[in-house]
C-alpha cells in the first residue's frame, strides 16, 4: 500500500534512461538467451516450471544503485535482468504469468536468491516486468538472484482481476515465479551452490505477501526442499485483514482509501461462492459509485497515488461514511458479514506458526496499514521463530518505506 518517493524518484529517472538501456544493452530473443526451457524441479519430476525470455537488459552496477537509491557510487560489474514469462497456475486456471529475474553478470554460482514482493501498485505500467523492482538492486549488494513476480491481474494478466490482500493466490506467484528463476539457471548453466539460501522480503502488501510466501513454502514439503528459505523480512503487512477492515471503519480519514475498491474486487473474484450474491457497488456510497470509481481502478492506468487523489476529490473527503456504504459500515449486515468471512480466511496471525525466521518492521504511527497488524503477527508467533522486531515511530507508512529498503539494500537486517 505504497506509492512514495521510491516510486516517484524511478518514473522519473527510469523513463528518462530505459530507452538507453534498451538501445545499448538489451536483446529482444535473441540467440544467447534461451528462448523456451522445461526443466524438471521436483525429485519426482510430477512437476515443471516452463519459462520464456521475453528481454534482457544489461545494467551497469553503479547506474543501477543510482537509478535506485539515489547514490552516486562506483560499483564495478552489471546486472542482466530478464523479464520472463512461466506457465503455473493462478485462480485455480492455467495462466502464462510473468516476472522479473535478476543476476550478476558472469555469475556462475548462486548462493543468495531474493524472492522480492511487490507493494500495492495502481497501474499496469508499475508492475515488476515493466518497471525497475527496487529489489534488483540487491544483485548489486548482496551478489544474489532476485526474483520478483507480477501478481496475477498484473503484466501478461493484466486483463484478470487482480486478487488483493488474498494471500493463497499471491503466494503461489511468487513462488511460481522463483521456480521458474531456478529453471532459468539451469538453463544458463549457472549453477546452484551446494549451500544456497533464500530470502524473502516485502514492504506494504508485498510485507503480507512475504509472509503468506512463508506459509505457502512451509505447507509443501518439495517447494521448502527447493526453496531452502533463511529468513523472511516483513515491513508493515496487512496480515490481518479484519483488524484493517475494522481500523478503517474506525478511522476519521482513510489515508490509502484505494485499498477498499482494490480489497473488494480481489476478494469477489476469488471467493464467488462467499460474496456471489453481492454487488461490487453494494460495499460503496452512492457518491463513490456514480463517480465510477470503481472503473478507475479496474483500468490499470492509474498510480495509487492518482487513484487516492480521485477518491478523496469525488466524494469530499475520504472519510469512511463518504466511502461506504450503510451496509458496510454496520459490521453485523449480511454483506459485511460475507466480506469479512473473505477477509478472515486471508489472516496470516492464525492457524499456523512459522518454521523459519521472520522478522517484522513497522512504524507505531503508521496509519496506511496500521501497527496493530504486526502486533497480532508476533502475539501469535511469539519469539520463538521471531527475530527482534524492527518497531519505532519511524514517520509515516512511505517514511518507513524507504528506511526499510536502505537497510535492506545496505545488509543491515539479513543477519
Amino acid at each position: 500500500m505504497i506509492y512514495n518517493k521510491i516510486t516517484v524518484y524511478k518514473a522519473a529517472i527510469i523513463s528518462a534512461t530505459m530507452f538507453a538501456f534498451s538501445a545499448c544493452n538489451s536483446s529482444d530473443n535473441t540467440s544467447d538467451e534461451p528462448t523456451s526451457v522445461t526443466y524438471s524441479w521436483t525429485e519426482t519430476s510430477a512437476q515443471q516450471a516452463e519459462f520464456t525470455v521475453l528481454r534482457a537488459d544489461t545494467i551497469p552496477s553503479a547506474l543501477l544503485l543510482n537509478l535506485l537509491m539515489g547514490q552516486d557510487v562506483q560499483v564495478p560489474g552489471s546486472v542482466v535482468v530478464r523479464n520472463i514469462s512461466y506457465n503455473a497456475t493462478a485462480g485455480e486456471k492455467a495462466h502464462q504469468l510473468s516476472g522479473v529475474v535478476a543476476l550478476p553478470a558472469g555469475i556462475d554460482e548462486v548462493h543468495t536468491i531474493i524472492i522480492g514482493n511487490h507493494w500495492t501498485i495502481g497501474s499496469d505500467a508499475e508492475c515488476p516486468s515493466k518497471s525497475l523492482p527496487i529489489d534488483v538492486g540487491l544483485s548489486v549488494t548482496r551478489g544474489a538472484m532476485v526474483v520478483c513476480a507480477d501478481y496475477l491481474g498484473y503484466g501478461l494478466t493484466a486483463d484478470e482481476v487482480h486478487p488483493y490482500l488474498c494471500a493463497i493466490e499471491t503466494a503461489r506467484n511468487s513462488v511460481d515465479c522463483f521456480k521458474a528463476a531456478i529453471a532459468l539457471c539451469q538453463s544458463l548453466g549457472i549453477k546452484l551452490a551446494d549451500d544456497y539460501r533464500t530470502y524473502n522480503i516485502g514492504y506494504s502488501q508485498g510485507g503480507a505477501v512475504a509472509l503468506a510466501v512463508q506459509r505457502y513454502i512451509e505447507s509443501n514439503a518439495s517447494v521448502d526442499s527447493l526453496v531452502r528459505l533463511e529468513k523472511t523480512l516483513c515491513g508493515a503487512g496487512p496480515y490481518d485483514p479484519i483488524a484493517c477492515y475494522k481500523e478503517y471503519l474506525n478511522s476519521d480519514t482513510l489515508a490509502y482509501p484505494v485499498v477498499v475498491p482494490m480489497i473488494i474486487a480481489g476478494m469477489k473474484a476469488t471467493y464467488p461462492e462467499i460474496l456471489q450474491d453481492v454487488a461490487e457497488a453494494d460495499f460503496f456510497s452512492e457518491k463513490f459509485n456514480a463517480a465510477g470509481i470503481l472503473d478507475s481502478v479496474k483500468s490499470k492506468k492509474y498510480n495509487t497515488l492518482q487513484l487516492n487523489n480521485l477518491i478523496t476529490r469525488s466524494v469530499d473527503g475520504a472519510t469512511p461514511q463518504n466511502i461506504f456504504s450503510a451496509a458496510s459500515l454496520d459490521t453485523t449486515s449480511a454483506i459485511a458479514q460475507k466480506l469479512s468471512a473473505a477477509l478472515e480466511i486471508n489472516n496470516l496471525t492464525k492457524g499456523w506458526q512459522p518454521q523459519h525466521r521472520v522478522q517484522f518492521f513497522h512504524s507505531t504511527v503508521d496509519v496506511v496499514v496500521p501497527i496493530i497488524n504486526t502486533q497480532n503477527a508476533l502475539k501469535a508467533f511469539g519469539e520463538s521463530t521471531t527475530d527482534k522486531a524492527i518497531i519505532d515511530n519511524m514517520g509515516t507508512h512511505n517514511d518507513a518505506a524507504l528506511l526499510f529498503y536502505k537497510l535492506v539494500l545496505q545488509n543491515n537486517i539479513f543477519e
